[in-house]
């Protein structure tokens, strides 16, 4: 029985634990980020339909407006809407058009998901990199009622945009150490 060659094996085994190592951390800043932005996304949702609620009563219970709902509940709206993003991407639940798709045969439906999700990737960079420099224009500027600097409020552009590529690059990493476990077994 031939043992093979221990330095060879000593190598691998350094290697795996390394890689297993740094997949348990991809899988921990994928999680952290999903809540993250899920944990976000419902604390926006919910806070603006209180707010909403609660103009709507002094409107027209006690006659008068709270002048600062509409605003903060727009600005709500947009960051329950790029938090959400990325959540709902990680889960692969955003809205497509399938038809087309489904028709294609495995592989190249593999290879239609795998080209959209390089266009994914290469356009969230986009809107990543112009988002940073929104925020950075725009930090000096002040919102007309509440005074919140405008920078603050596009901030969750690139966290968006930024959330979900990290999770279809993660997703990716996945797959390949569910194929690399596969082969090695």
């Amino acid at each position: 029985m031939n043992p093979g060659n221990p330095a060879k094996k000593f190598k691998q085994e350094i290697q795996c634990s390394s890689t297993s190592n740094a997949f348990r951390y991809l899988k921990f800043l994928d999680n952290a980020i999903y809540h993250v932005g899920l944990i976000g996304s419902v604390i926006s949702v919910t806070a603006m339909v209180l707010i909403i609620f609660a103009q709507v009563f002094c409107r027209y219970i006690i006659g008068h407006s709270l002048i600062w709902s509409e605003e903060l509940g727009r600005y709500l709206l947009i960051w329950s809407t790029f938090l959400g993003m990325g959540v709902l991407g990680r889960q692969r639940d955003l809205m497509s058009i399938t038809m087309v798709v489904d028709k294609l045969s495995p592989r190249f439906r593999s290879l239609s998901i795998i080209l959209a999700d390089t266009l994914s990737i290469f356009f969230l960079g986009i809107v990543f990199f112009y988002g940073l420099r929104l925020v950075k224009n725009t930090m000096a500027q002040l919102t007309v009622v509440t005074q919140l600097p405008m920078g603050l409020i596009y901030l969750v552009i690139p966290l968006g945009a930024g959330f979900y590529m990290l999770h279809i690059i993660i997703g990716y990493i996945r797959k390949l150490e569910k194929r690399e476990a596969e082969c090695s077994h």
